[in-house]
């Protein structure tokens, strides 16, 4: 009866993630009252120009919050919030298929503007991967999110030996974040 244990995988199921953003006091204020999170762009961010979140991972957002001085309104922050994303809405380059996928679209994009890529390319990873994820979420606009997985450490931690890792979201549209669902964590 192995007929009856078969399921197709559609790409409209959901998956929920539990988001944690460190910021500062003041930018959560801001971001409870204008239900938009602000951010500055940049040539090297490694996911592309969005708004980014660990996933599942507290602990990375505390320590995001508290970098730098506080003083006054300036107070470490974190908020969370589990967003529910649909699987063709999410690129999540921890997945062999997504991956393929943004391979692909590169191989076009170089052979497109190869010349500008290789100058560009020059100028480190993450501004090469910035440029390509921007240039990729434009054109494939029911892409709402990226997520990947990075190495946070290359020193080995404790007796265990693994390295840490950070899981990380970065949301191109905020139309999917649930402004009225999100919540402050006592840090």
């Amino acid at each position: 009866m192995i007929k009856n244990r078969t399921v197709v995988l559609n790409e409209e199921r959901k998956i929920t993630l539990g988001c944690f953003h460190g910021t500062k006091l003041g930018n959560a204020k801001s971001i409870f009252s204008e239900q938009e999170f602000r951010f500055r762009p940049r040539p090297n961010h490694w996911l592309g120009n969005g708004v980014y979140f660990f996933v599942d991972d507290e602990y990375q957002a505390k320590w995001w919050a508290s970098k730098g001085g506080h003083r006054g309104t300036n107070l470490p922050a974190v908020l969370y919030f589990p967003l529910t994303i649909t699987r063709n809405e999410l690129l999540n380059l921890n997945s062999i298929r997504d991956l393929e996928i943004l391979d692909k679209f590169a191989e076009e994009l170089i052979s497109k503007i190869g010349k500008v890529l290789v100058e560009l390319g020059n100028t480190g990873t993450q501004n090469f991967h910035c440029f390509l994820l921007d240039s990729f979420m434009l054109g494939n606009k029911q892409y709402k999110a990226v997520r990947r997985t990075f190495l946070s450490t290359k020193k080995e931690i404790g007796l265990s030996r693994f390295a840490q890792l950070s899981d990380q979201l970065c949301v191109f549209d905020q139309s999917i974040i649930p402004f009225s669902r999100i919540k402050i964590l006592d840090i």
